[in-house]
């Protein structure tokens, strides 16, 4: 059996033992829990993004469709119209060729006329002249040929000469005047021609230029649409390249995620493995109060036993007096005060943001808001809620300079976004004592302090507390 001082400080020291490891465990869990839900949280909003990016991808992929429609109904046209304008260039090139091959016919009738009417004018010429000289001087007159002759048959022959050459100027006088009215009436036949042609020729231009007009329009209308494509296109890219970084984003955060789980299933062992040697040490503790009242009792009948024989002696010499104890024995143990139930307000400023689901001012995102937040100035002081132990004095990711003060019992308090500390790790605090000051680090939009009350390492409403 255990002596009754071996027994007690085994007790302290499985007391002790017993605070420490569960807060410990508890602390620890408190940074992969909270960075869990929050990984969790932006793997959450990631996916929305990309549902988001998905749903956008979707109605851009659609407009790009629409308009690659649209761009080949444009293109079909534009090569309709491109191969009508090139019909029409070669009517007209074909106009102008004509144009030019009757101008050239024209100018060389024109050149024949003119050469033509020369050589009438010189016909006739030589036929008046001709006349002239025989009404002049008589050389043709058939008398004046059949006295000059002396005999019938220079007569004759001098007639037949004369009819010849009379016959002769008149067939030639009629042959140029032919050639002149047919040179004339071509002349007039390639100028109607020419007037028709050019006609033809303008019409030509005038088609060619309509269409040429039309080409132009429809490949203006392209161009605008092709650029409304290449916008669409550059949205696409954007939203493939968001929904690119935002798969990267989920990948990444779901290996953290991973890691943190495994640290809280780590944790969670060591919890447990606390628990049970928290139920040995409450065991032990038993065991040990047991045999300490035992060894208690067995004093306190022997003290009666010795009080019992004292008496009887007394008695039995006659000695009289009153009877009683005496007020030989030990006084009863004082006990303890009783709790008032409720913890001192951790900071003088008001309550601004209070315990509850809301929207992170940070992230955007709706969740948990595990504590009750008190506004101040920088450097304002910070008092512990209750007295107890600090079980952890640095920095927590996202709540920054944080004190955690174990006041037993599975109750710990949180203290967040610290400027600076006024205690350390292991220090023991009073209630109300300044452990710390007001700032803004960590996850935090301006100075304040954050405060949570855990039970068993679950965060809970603090008002109820305070």
């Amino acid at each position: 059996m255990l002596s009754a001082d071996r027994a007690r400080r085994l007790l302290t020291g499985l007391c002790i033992l017993a605070m420490l490891l569960p807060a410990t465990a508890v602390l620890a869990a408190e940074d992969p829990e909270n960075d869990l839900e929050e990984v969790e949280q932006r793997i959450e909003d990631a996916r929305e993004r990309v549902e988001e990016v998905d749903g956008e991808r979707t109605v851009t992929i659609a407009d790009l469709e629409r308009i690659d429609a649209q761009l080949g109904i444009l293109d079909g046209k534009l090569a309709e119209l491109q191969s009508e304008l090139a019909v029409a260039e070669a009517e007209l090139g074909d106009a102008e060729r004509r144009v030019a091959a009757t101008t050239a016919e024209l100018t060389r009738t024109e050149g024949e006329r003119n050469a033509t009417q020369q050589a009438l004018a010189g016909e006739r010429e030589q036929f008046t002249r001709r006349t002239r000289a025989t009404y002049m001087y008589g050389g043709t007159d058939p008398t004046i040929v059949a006295l000059s002759t002396r005999s019938v048959a220079d007569f004759t022959r001098a007639m037949e000469y004369v009819q010849r050459i009379v016959e002769v100027d008149r067939d030639r006088v009629n042959q140029v005047s032919g050639l002149v009215r047919q040179v004339e009436a071509a002349t007039d036949e390639l100028e109607a021609l020419r007037a028709k042609q050019t006609a033809q020729q303008q019409a030509a231009e005038a088609q060619r230029d309509d269409v040429a007009g039309l080409v132009a329009e429809e490949e203006e209308v392209r161009a605008v649409v092709a650029a409304e494509r290449q916008k669409r296109q550059l949205v696409l890219n954007q939203l493939d390249s968001d929904r690119a970084t935002h798969l990267a984003m989920i990948s990444s955060l779901e290996e953290e995620s991973d890691k943190l789980t495994e640290e809280i299933r780590r944790i969670e062992e060591e919890r447990r493995l606390g628990e049970e040697r928290r139920q040995q040490e409450e065991e032990a503790r038993r065991v040990a109060a047991a045999q300490e009242q035992e060894q208690e009792q067995g004093q306190e009948q022997e003290q009666e036993q010795e009080r019992e024989q004292a008496a009887a002696s007394r008695s039995s010499s006659g000695g009289g007096g009153g009877g009683g104890r005496g007020g030989g024995g030990s006084p009863p143990p004082e006990e303890a005060p009783a709790s008032t139930g409720r913890m001192q307000r951790p900071a003088d400023g008001p309550i601004t943001s209070r315990y509850g689901y809301r929207v992170h001012p940070i992230f955007g995102t709706r969740r948990l808001h595990a504590g009750i937040d008190f506004g101040g100035g920088y450097g304002a002081p910070i008092y512990a809620a209750e007295s107890g132990t600090v079980i952890s004095a640095g920095s927590r990711g996202g709540y920054g300079n944080t004190i955690v003060v174990d006041h037993g019992g599975g109750t710990t308090t949180l203290y967040a976004h610290q400027s600076r500390f006024a205690v350390s790790g292991g220090a023991q605090v009073g209630r109300g004592q300044v452990i710390g000051y007001i700032g803004s680090t960590g996850y935090s939009t301006g100075p304040h302090l954050h405060f949570e009350v855990r039970i068993n390492g679950a965060p809970t409403d603090p008002a109820p507390y305070l």
